[in-house]
């Protein structure tokens, strides 16, 4: 059955119970926006499987993403990594980056839970996409290695370099 609109109108002085009915026979494009106005949207969140997490993410509000990571569980962010990174079958670089920072956006907690929960190998070949690690060198050495890369040091024994500068601040935060 549809939701009424009486129903939405009234939706925030409703137990979970029916706050739950409403998300679930309301129209993808507005669950994610329910759910926020939710006074249990973590428990809300937590009662959906990935696959519709990722489809009530991707259908609303864009604006409303970053707080909908952020309740995410850890199987919800593999599952949408797993959409949301790849062309076809490659990994895609630019998306890999995009969802950092959407992760990062959500909150730096929920990045820390994914990379703690996704696949290393996953992880290591999108950061493989972005990152060149150099073991430190003579600076006039390192100057025409990197040439205008830019780089930091977690221990000035290696630099990593960020291969597209747009992506430095992303990238820095994330590692």
């Amino acid at each position: 059955p549809m939701t009424n609109i009486q129903d939405i109108q009234n939706y925030e002085e409703f137990d979970f119970e029916k706050q739950c009915e409403i998300v679930r026979t309301s129209p993808f494009a507005e669950k994610g926006d329910l759910i926020l106005r939710s006074q249990y949207p973590d428990q809300i969140i937590e009662e959906m499987g990935p696959e519709n997490f990722y489809i009530i993410a991707r259908s609303g509000d864009r604006e409303l993403l970053p707080e909908l990571l952020a309740l995410a569980t850890a199987d919800q962010l593999l599952f949408f990594a797993d959409f949301l990174c790849f062309d076809n079958d490659r990994l895609s670089k630019k998306k890999f980056t995009e969802w950092i920072e959407q992760l990062l956006e959500a909150s730096p907690e929920k990045f820390l839970d994914w990379a703690d929960e996704t696949d290393m190998d996953f992880l290591i070949t999108g950061y493989k996409k972005v990152l060149r690690v150099i073991k430190a060198v003579p600076e006039e050495v390192m100057d025409e290695v990197l040439q205008d890369e830019e780089y930091f040091s977690l221990d000035f024994l290696y630099h990593i370099c960020i291969r597209k500068s747009d992506d430095f601040q992303t990238i820095k935060r994330s590692v």
